[in-house]
């Protein structure tokens, strides 16, 4: 019936063929709430909200759980992607370091890929990007489950993913880490303000004028500041298995270039160079056709013909377009 939100395909219990080699079982996550507590996250409130949750490690899906992790948190949803679906993705903000799956945790993204019926592609992708040092951020499947006045119902299973802006925190030398929208637009993660990095922010900039660098031509330009072997690996793969939408799934952040080591970068007053690396974001998308618009435009770090011509010619992909 018009109107009416669609079940989401049931989660998969026998998912071990794709998990790491380590992750043969399921943590559970388990957040107690009151009944207006779960009528937030089954709608489109995006606000957050403080309550009780328990994190416990367990054998496989529905198994009890053992002995764990419990306090107050605050939960929130997650992005927008997930919004019309029953199970939605969902942030959830520990006030301290708990281990989960083996890794510290503080904040935490609960992706329900609620899209991917097969529950096989999102995840996939990730492994893949993540052999290819793409993805470094940690991930790993949880089960989640809510219990509403002592009512426990499992949720399914999600995809934990640590924030993004913690693990490039990480990174030697890491100041900023923004994500690119479309176009010149981007959303700043870290700092607060684009007043505390303007020096950062004026480098990023330039990358999307290649064609105005001095000596050397626009590739060594892009090659003193950014890790384009990682940029063009980053595109081949989201051209191979058909990412619908990932001209705007791209984290950019900065950190020491490569080779830059002990006392280049440690004794005072070295300052090394800004140099800008890449991690993707958001496999929702992948094997469908391209509907961002502006896939063969906008994808690149330089939006200008010159700058396109010369990174194809430069990468063997002459008279080839980037696409979806």
């Amino acid at each position: 019936a018009a109107g009416t939100v669609p079940p989401d395909p049931a989660p998969l219990l026998d998912i071990s063929g794709l998990a790491q080699d380590q992750q043969d079982y399921f943590p559970v996550i388990t957040l107690i709430l009151s009944s207006s507590q779960r009528q937030r996250l089954m709608s489109r409130d995006h606000n957050e909200f403080n309550a009780q949750v328990t994190v416990h490690e367990a054998t496989q899906v529905g198994d009890s759980p053992q002995s764990g992790w419990s306090g107050t948190a605050s939960i929130g949803l997650h992005g927008k992607g997930t919004l019309g679906c029953q199970r939605k993705s969902a942030e959830v903000n520990l006030p301290e370091k708990v281990r989960i799956a083996g890794k510290k945790m503080k904040k935490m993204i609960l992706i329900s890929a609620c899209q991917d019926d097969t529950y096989t592609q999102m995840i996939s992708t990730m492994h893949i990007a993540q052999k290819l040092n793409l993805w470094k951020s940690f991930f790993h499947w949880v089960e989640m489950r809510w219990s509403v006045n002592g009512n426990v119902e499992s949720r399914g299973v999600y995809i934990m993913n640590q924030r993004m802006e913690d693990k490039l925190e990480d990174e030697p030398g890491n100041t900023v880490v923004l994500r690119k929208n479309y176009g010149m637009n981007h959303e700043l993660k870290r700092p607060d303000s684009e007043s505390e990095a303007r020096t950062e922010m004026e480098t990023w900039r330039e990358l999307f004028q290649c064609d105005r660098c001095s000596s050397g031509g626009p590739h060594s330009c892009l090659e003193d500041r950014l890790n384009l072997k990682q940029y063009m690996r980053w595109i081949a793969l989201m051209d191979v298995l058909q990412g619908g939408d990932y001209v705007d799934e791209v984290y950019f952040y900065n950190s020491y270039p490569p080779g830059v080591t002990g006392d280049a970068r440690d004794t005072p007053g070295a300052n090394p160079p800004l140099f800008w690396d890449i991690h993707p974001w958001d496999f929702d998308d992948m094997f469908q056709r391209c509907h961002s618009g502006d896939c063969n435009q906008g994808v690149m770090v330089g939006t200008k013909p010159a700058c396109l011509s010369i990174l194809a010619k430069r990468k063997g992909l002459s008279g080839k377009r980037p696409a979806c």
